[in-house]
C-alpha cells in the first residue's frame, strides 16, 4: 500500500489574515511607543530646564542678583575707549555653574560676544540647552551672511530656553500685556538700559534679585521652553528671552515651514517672542524661580499665565492650579 502523505500549510486567504492581523497590532502598538518615546523626551527636557534653573539659583546665590542679558551692553578698554556692545547672553554666564568652565575659558569676556576672538563660545552649544523633542536641534549654525538668528558677528548656536522678560509688549504694537514704561525697549546707549523690567530677566543689561520676587519665587516663571530655530531673538550666545503677552505655542503652526522660519530680511520680531515648544498635547515646560520645574499647557487662561511672568504686580495666582 502507498502511504498517506498529510499536507500541511497556509491558504492565501489565513496568509493575508495573519498579514492583516499584523499590521492592525502595529497600528495599535506604534502610537503607545511613540507616546512612550515622547515621555521620555520631556523627562530629559524637564530635567535640563531643572538643571539650568538650579544653575541660575546658584549664580545668584554668589552674585545677589540673576544673570542678566548683555545685548546692548556697552563695553570699553581701560582707558575709557569704546570697544563696543556686549552681547552676551546670560546662558553664558552660567556655564561655570554648569560645569562647563572650560567652554566658558575659551570667551574673552572683556570684549563683545560678536568678536572674531569668541568664535567658538559663540558657535558652540553646549549639552542640556536645546529639546530633545525639537526635530530641528540639529539646525544650529547658520553663516555670517545668512544667519537666521543674529545679524552680524560669527555663527550662533541655537538655545531652545528662554528667561523670562515679563508680559508686557514685545516692542511696538505686539502682544497684549501691559507695556512698561520703565526703559525695557529705551533708545539704544541711554541710561534707561538698567531699569527694572516686569520679568525677571531683561534683554537689556537688568536682572532681578531673589528680594525682588514679591508675588513668590514658586510663582513667577524663570525660564521657559522656545524653539531657538523658530525666533530670530533666540541663541545660545547672544540672547533668549521671551513674553507671556503671547500665548503658548504662538504660530508654531506657522513656524512648522522651514520656509517660514525667521531670516535677516524677514526677522518676525514679535512672533517669535512666545515660550513654546513641540511637545505633544500643546505643553510647554517652565523653571521657576524656586527651582522647580511644571509643564502648562497652551490653552489655560492668558491673564493666569501673564500672571506668572510678573515678579512683583500682586496677582494672586499659582502654578499648581493649572
Amino acid at each position: 500500500m502507498k502511504a498517506r502523505h498529510n499536507k500541511f500549510g497556509f491558504t492565501l486567504v489565513e496568509l493575508l489574515v495573519v498579514i492583516a492581523i499584523i499590521g492592525i497590532l502595529i497600528g495599535m502598538l506604534l502610537p503607545a511607543v511613540q507616546q512612550v518615546r515622547e515621555a521620555a523626551r520631556r523627562t530629559q527636557c524637564a530635567n535640563q530646564i531643572r538643571q539650568i534653573s538650579l544653575s541660575m539659583l546658584n549664580y545668584e546665590s554668589a552674585h545677589q542678583q540673576f544673570p542678566s542679558g548683555e545685548f546692548w551692553h556697552p563695553t570699553y578698554e581701560p582707558d575709557g575707549a569704546w570697544i563696543g556692545w556686549s552681547r552676551w547672553n546670560w546662558t553664558v554666564k552660567i556655564l561655570p555653574f554648569m560645569e562647563q568652565n572650560n567652554l566658558h575659558a575659551t570667551g574673552n569676556h572683556r570684549l563683545p560676544g560678536f568678536d572674531a576672538a569668541n568664535v567658538i563660545l559663540m558657535d558652540t552649544t553646549p549639552p542640556g540647552f536645546t529639546c530633545p523633542s525639537n526635530p530641528h536641534a540639529d539646525v544650529t549654525h547658520y553663516d555670517n551672511e545668512s544667519s537666521q538668528l543674529a545679524a552680524g558677528g560669527p555663527e550662533i548656536a541655537e538655545c531652545d530656553y528662554a528667561a523670562n522678560s515679563g508680559d508686557h509688549f514685545g516692542g511696538g504694537s505686539f502682544g497684549v500685556g501691559a507695556d512698561p514704561a520703565n526703559g525695557q525697549w529705551p533708545p539704544f546707549a541711554n541710561t534707561w538700559a538698567k531699569q527694572p523690567i516686569r520679568g525677571v530677566i531683561g534683554r537689556y543689561d537688568w536682572a532681578a534679585k531673589m528680594g525682588e520676587i514679591s508675588d513668590g519665587t514658586s510663582n513667577t516663571i524663570l525660564i521657559g521652553e522656545c524653539i531657538g530655530v523658530f525666533s530670530i531673538n533666540q541663541n545660545f550666545g547672544s540672547q533668549s528671552w521671551a513674553l507671556t503677552s503671547y500665548p503658548m505655542n504662538w504660530k508654531n503652526d506657522h513656524f512648522a515651514d522651514p520656509t517660514n522660519w525667521p531670516t535677516r530680511a524677514n526677522p518676525q520680531w514679535g512672533d517669535g517672542l512666545a515660550f513654546r515648544s513641540l511637545h505633544a498635547g500643546g505643553l510647554v515646560q517652565f523653571g521657576l524661580c524656586d527651582g522647580s520645574v511644571h509643564a502648562l499647557n497652551q490653552d489655560m487662561n492668558q491673564d493666569a499665565y501673564m500672571a506668572l511672568s510678573s515678579r512683583a504686580a500682586g496677582e494672586v495666582v499659582s502654578v499648581t492650579e493649572f
